[in-house]
């Protein structure tokens, strides 16, 4: 009874989580405006930067996040900066552009903060797990530290998620800033391909997260499987209004 009993209960979940995926995808495919401007506010549980040691800036915004880090040390809430160390390219394969944890460290540098208050962290950061391990070693080493972590505000709620679930005890620690976007207005995130590219692909981010320490990986897979048929009919959407346009 015992064993069936747990079995309903994960059934139910995955039910709910299938229905939920499913639900998501056809707000943005409606465009429905007070539940999309909800959805994207409900992604950023950034906070108001305090007083920390260390501020840490995540991968993947090079144009936004060193520049909130950087006044961060400049206003002396924080005094060292703290870059993830990204993956490095491997033989053969085509480069254009140097490193991002060289690039935010010359944007930090631009930005007035010094060269002794920048530190490279971690080992070939390829995903933010990676990056909230890098940061726990950190702070592993100083304890009674506290550290700062900037990205993107959509980003916020998951990456709290990961870094307090590395940190475990530790996550009182941590506090999570959002830097602003600047691919797309939140305000109007449905209405463009970047913003629903990157808002609904955070939520499934978060949805591969729970679902695979959950072992439940594979809702994740029918949830992309969802987000590709809404990416494809909102282009034919687009299409279809341009050509009405032209018309």
């Amino acid at each position: 009874m015992r064993r069936g009993g747990f079995a309903v209960k994960r059934s139910a979940r995955r039910w709910l989580l299938g229905a939920g995926a499913a639900g998501f995808v056809a707000l943005v495919v409606l465009g429905w405006r007070p539940l999309m401007r909800s959805a994207v506010g409900w992604l950023d549980v950034g906070t108001a930067p305090g007083p920390c040691d260390f501020v840490m800036v995540l991968g993947g915004g090079p144009t936004t996040r060193p520049f909130v880090a950087a006044a961060l040390v400049r206003l002396g809430l924080a005094r060292t900066v703290l870059v993830p160390h990204m993956r490095r390219p491997r033989a053969g394969e085509e480069v254009f552009l140097p490193p991002e944890d060289e690039t935010v460290r010359e944007v930090l540098l631009r930005r007035g903060v010094r060269a002794d208050q920048v530190r490279i962290v971690g080992h070939e950061c390829e995903h933010t797990e990676a990056e909230a391990r890098a940061l726990k070693e950190c702070l592993d080493r100083e304890p009674g530290t506290t550290a700062a972590v900037v990205t993107d505000a959509f980003h916020t709620r998951r990456t709290r998620w990961v870094f307090c679930r590395v940190m475990g005890a530790g996550a009182g620690r941590l506090q999570f800033v959002s830097a602003p976007t600047d691919a797309f207005d939140p305000s109007r995130w449905w209405r463009t391909e970047e913003g629903v590219g990157a808002v609904l692909g955070e939520y499934l981010k978060g949805l591969a997260y729970v679902l695979y320490y959950g072992r439940g990986a594979w809702w994740a897979a029918g949830a992309l499987g969802l987000a590709a048929v809404a990416w494809a009919g909102l282009r034919r959407r687009r299409r279809g209004a341009a050509a009405s346009a032209a018309s």
